[in-house]
């Protein structure tokens, strides 16, 4: 935003970090970089810290999570086995493919 004095993390102005149409959640006490600010000294207020994720993650996996089923939803879908229909060439018996397997002889539809 280019403004000093701003309400944010230090690193985010809140004003950037809150984006149109989405849900909005601010958590108090956490920080946008992973060091205290002017040093290489990690920090337990970073939102990615164990801490720190245990006050937003929840509300992610709310956002993220698929709406609730009714129990009708997960009833087994109809199903009905295809019909078959063998039909024998012309001027064959039921009984010919068996005759010629019987004899050794190669069947060919």
């Amino acid at each position: 935003c280019g403004e000093g004095g701003v309400s944010g993390d230090g690193v985010v102005p809140l004003q950037s970090a809150h984006l149109p149409g989405a849900r909005q959640v601010t958590v108090a006490d956490c920080l946008h970089s992973i060091n205290e600010a002017g040093t290489a000294i990690p920090t337990d207020a970073w939102y990615g810290s164990e801490s720190q994720m245990d006050k937003w993650l929840g509300i992610v996996l709310e956002e993220i999570a698929p709406p609730p089923r009714a129990f009708d939803d997960f009833a087994m879908p109809s199903f009905t086995w295809p019909t078959f229909s063998a039909q024998w060439p012309t001027g064959r018996s039921d009984n010919a493919i068996g005759d010629a397997v019987g004899r050794g002889t190669d069947v060919v539809g």
